[in-house]
């Protein structure tokens, strides 16, 4: 009898879930992950990635299943707990989610702390021991992270200094961005995705701040002719798994399923940055003017509005962690810039 894990009703017990995982080799495990996004989404299309790899490198040992669209119907922030109690085995959970839990993933989401996307990745692969052992503790492995695109601002006129920023209806996208954009001089609204394009047609905001990606899934050329390359922060998103449902998998394919998993973290960053050429071109092609850097000036004036953020993940963290995770962070940046 194959081991199955299918949602027919919302909730499941832990010992449900995993009933049956230590079934011969023989047989086929199956595995349910959730996820937030639609298949065509980048991150999404990760997890795809790994469902793939999973199926193709165990030789058909292990499947898993991916729900996309949120269609298990669990919150993002309750995605740890999930995977730790084993309701679900695996989850793809944008980091941003779970830091209070992760205090310590903090830094990445700092505004302007990551400039590009071999950065985040210098950064995730400085963090990856720290997540490693609080998913521990959480009975949890860690599997593979994922990227998104840097966040910008889409506008009606090219923002090059602060003048121009104060003078926008501006959303932003995180506590962390209001806060630093408040300090800026400006008056961002902090605003859910679902409530962006309303507010955008009825005039109650003239600018977004996100990435290239949901801009363009939300038409947003139609209306915003500007974007500016901030690079205020890239979306990492962890990929974890519940302990037991991997020691009970199959001797004989628990390496060739952990090889999946670094071949789709590989995959994710080639990816990403594959997609902000595509995006460039489809934007230029809606007539999308994009502004690739911002003055020096105006930069240093936002990074400083922001610099109350270490303070107070230093303060969370501790001096000496906080010191030792910065100095790995610029080993690991000189060597995948390089």
């Amino acid at each position: 009898m194959e081991v199955t894990r299918r949602f027919t009703t919302g909730a499941i017990t832990a010992a449900a879930l995993l009933t049956g995982l230590g079934a011969a080799a023989a047989q086929t495990v199956k595995l349910d992950m959730a996820e937030t996004f639609p298949p065509n989404n980048i991150v999404a299309q990760a997890s795809g990635d790994f469902a793939r790899l999973v199926k193709e490198k165990t030789g058909g040992k292990v499947e898993v299943t991916v729900h996309y669209s949120g269609s298990l119907g669990l919150g993002e922030r309750d995605f740890l707990a999930t995977v730790e109690q084993g309701v679900v085995p695996i989850s793809s959970t944008i980091v941003d989610k779970i830091l209070a839990t992760m205090p310590v993933a903090s830094v990445q989401y700092m505004p302007f702390m990551i400039d590009g996307l071999k950065e985040s990745r210098a950064m995730a692969t400085t963090l990856r021991p720290h997540m490693e052992a609080q998913l521990a503790k959480q009975n949890q492995i860690y599997l593979f992270e994922s990227y998104g695109t840097p966040v910008g601002i889409w506008s009606k006129k090219p923002v090059q200094d602060l003048a121009t920023l104060k003078s926008l209806k501006v959303r932003s996208n995180n506590p962390n961005s209001t806060k630093t954009f408040q300090n800026a001089g400006a008056s961002p609204t902090f605003m859910a995705w679902g409530d962006v394009a309303p507010a955008l047609s009825t005039g109650v905001i003239d600018a977004v701040i996100t990435t290239c990606e949901s801009g363009l899934s939300a038409r947003f050329p139609e209306q915003l002719k500007h974007y500016t390359r901030l690079n205020l922060e890239i979306g990492t998103f962890l990929i974890h798994m519940n302990k037991d449902a991997f020691d009970k998998l199959p001797a004989n394919v628990k390496g060739p399923f952990l090889e999946a998993a670094k071949e789709a973290g590989a995959r994710a960053f080639e990816r990403a940055q594959t997609r902000l050429e595509e995006n460039a071109k489809a934007m230029q092609a809606g007539g999308v003017t994009i502004h690739e850097t911002i003055p020096k000036e105006f930069r240093d004036h936002l990074v400083k509005s922001g610099g109350f953020l270490m303070d107070e993940w230093k303060r969370k963290v501790g001096a000496k962690t906080a010191d030792e995770i910065m100095a790995s962070y610029e080993q690991a940046k000189k060597q995948l810039t390089n």
